[in-house]
């Protein structure tokens, strides 16, 4: 998969953005890593997503609204956060607290394998769940966080071997920030590549550059 996002990609983004059930979504997902789900979701079309890591609810809300109401969504999360946001869509099954399923742990039907995107935004070893998506023949998988060495607070497939990450993935592809050359973390301030220079930033791409300090290396797989 290619990102060759259009000004379309990003007016459609902004405008359903801009309705967000969770308007200051600390420790979750902003606008830079939300449009790399959102432009995922439309270039893959997925019919089952597999959501491991749900905090608030705001990733769930994106992934109905740019998968379309058939699509089915898996939501794995071992807390139960009170003012999470919550699909009402018969479709979106959630394994959360009492009843959390581990992605590990979850059952993928044979039928369902070629057309599941799975989403892993939990904060886990990154190499043990390829190796898991593996064994499940999953094949498509969207890491939010990408920590180059030296950061981040597990282990990501940045840290791990190229020639490892590049023997299971016939694609690996880290997405760009939309603007800006650099992210502070807890670590220090972190280059990453960007779509766009803050100079040449087009008019109303604001929120982009209003919260580009929470991109995380989005990556995209495809196992071979």
């Amino acid at each position: 998969m290619q990102f060759a996002p259009t000004e379309r990609d990003f007016s459609d983004f902004l405008r359903l953005y801009e309705e967000r059930p969770i308007k200051v979504n600390n420790g979750g997902m902003k606008a830079p890593d939300m449009f790399t789900l959102f432009f995922t979701c439309r270039a893959i079309k997925p019919r089952l997503v597999i959501e491991s890591g749900v905090w608030r609810g705001q990733s769930t809300w994106l992934i109905r609204n740019a998968c379309g109401h058939e699509t089915t969504i898996a939501c794995l999360d071992p807390s139960d956060i009170a003012d999470r946001w919550l699909d009402a869509s018969p479709r979106t099954k959630y394994l959360t607290g009492r009843n959390f399923v581990d992605f590990g742990q979850l059952a993928v039907a044979q039928a369902d394998r070629d057309v599941t995107l799975c989403f892993f935004d939990d904060h886990q070893d990154a190499w043990v769940r390829l190796e898991q998506c593996v064994r499940a023949g999953l094949k498509k998988i969207l890491f939010n966080d990408n920590y180059p060495p030296g950061c981040g607070s597990h282990r990501t497939l940045a840290h791990c071997p190229r020639e490892d990450v590049d023997r299971l993935c016939r694609t690996y592809t880290i997405f760009p920030n939309i603007v800006g050359p650099a992210v502070s973390t807890g670590e220090g301030a972190f280059a990453c590549p960007s779509f766009f220079d803050i100079e040449s930033l087009p008019p109303g791409l604001q929120p982009f550059l209003d919260e580009s300090s929470s991109y995380r290396w989005n990556t995209f797989v495809e196992l071979r």
